[in-house]
């Protein structure tokens, strides 16, 4: 297989073994890549999560139609080629995989916190899907009135403050 110039590298490389190649360094200069503001932001938040007690969960995407309706989404954007049934729909909001990721952890532990910092998937009217970052964040207890929880959630509330913007918004039924 030496369809182009690299394959015939690497057979030359194979034939004459490569531990005869004496290695050198690359002739351009590396240089270092400009700082991506938006990455280094999602660390220092990450940071600030964990500190508080939080564990990060990573959640996919995906949504199954059952789930976008148990949380009223509607208007999702629906994938053409799903890799399972119950993973047709994008997600417009990282509740729904939180949620899921309370259920099955209030069956092994009493008390935890998890958090995601992941896209939403909004529909354009043209062209492809907006998506924007979200941090979505979770407290249970199994016992209590759940007054802790919030009083957590407002200290990390507090503690974003500085770095983050807030939008009123309208609290759905499942909130």
């Amino acid at each position: 297989d030496i369809s182009i110039k690299d394959d015939l590298v690497e057979e030359v490389g194979r034939m004459i073994g490569y531990d005869s190649i004496t290695p050198r360094p690359p002739m351009v200069a590396a240089t270092v890549p400009p700082s991506n503001e938006e990455r280094t932001f999602h660390h220092r938040v990450r940071d600030l999560m964990v500190d508080q007690g939080f564990t990060e969960v990573y959640n996919y995407s995906f949504l199954s139609d059952d789930l976008a309706a148990r949380f009223g989404h509607t208007d999702l954007v629906r994938v053409a080629n799903p890799i399972a049934a119950d993973q047709n729909l994008m997600r417009k909001s990282l509740v729904p995989g939180i949620w899921k990721n309370v259920f099955e952890n209030s069956k092994h532990f009493e008390t935890f916190r998890l958090f995601e910092i992941g896209h939403e998937i909004h529909k354009r009217e043209s062209g492809l899907p907006e998506e924007t970052p979200h941090l979505a964040a979770a407290t249970y207890a199994k016992s209590g009135d759940g007054r802790s929880g919030l009083f957590e959630l407002k200290r990390v509330a507090e503690c974003l403050s500085r770095a983050i913007a807030v939008e009123a918004a309208e609290a759905r039924p499942y909130e």
